[in-house]
């Protein structure tokens, strides 16, 4: 009977491997990572808004100028959906006519995007001593992340009823907004 020998390949444990930082929530690239983000703030703030190609595209460089100068794009991303969530808390849903996209996004602008930063400082300092306040916007901008990644039935129930036991209703149909506008590429 004829032996066969096998060359020895190296295992596993020959192999050395490297402990990649944050890698645990790379699934986004930073181009879906904004794409995201757009499609968020579209959804939230100016839902059944037709705007042109320019003008998302415009919308869309601005959001990169924010989430891209960080090293955690992710954090960055999940800081601009709550501060999304807040203007519109304080402003409501905004008018294509008076404030669009690329003038509300632009950091020139006193009166947009960046004058969230006013009403955002507040929550993020108490949260340091109460880590659950406001954290519903905190949930709504995760939800969006995680279902932008997994957009399953199972991962929108668990949100859906995550909301609809806190009661937070307009949460709920901003998720179901966002849900709708991201399975079927509505921008």
């Amino acid at each position: 009977m004829k032996q066969t020998h096998f060359k020895s390949s190296p295992s596993f444990s020959d192999t050395p491997l490297k402990f990649i930082r944050g890698a645990k929530h790379s699934t986004h690239t930073q181009w879906e990572l904004i794409k995201t983000a757009w499609q968020f703030a579209y959804s939230v703030l100016w839902n059944n808004q037709l705007f042109s190609e320019f003008e998302k595209q415009v919308a869309r460089d601005l959001i990169q100028d924010f989430i891209g100068c960080s090293k955690n794009q992710r954090r960055m991303f999940l800081q601009f959906c709550q501060r999304v969530i807040i203007a519109r808390q304080h402003f409501g849903e905004l008018d294509s006519s008076i404030c669009l996209p690329s003038l509300f996004l632009d950091k020139e602008n006193p009166d947009g995007f960046y004058k969230t930063s006013v009403w955002y400082e507040p929550i993020k300092e108490l949260r340091r001593s109460l880590p659950n306040y406001k954290i519903e916007i905190k949930a709504l901008a995760e939800a969006a992340l995680e279902f932008s990644e997994e957009p399953t039935l199972r991962n929108f129930r668990y949100w859906r009823s995550y909301f609809t036991d806190r009661q937070e209703g307009v949460l709920l149909d901003l998720l179901t907004i966002f849900c709708c506008n991201n399975a079927f590429k509505i921008e």
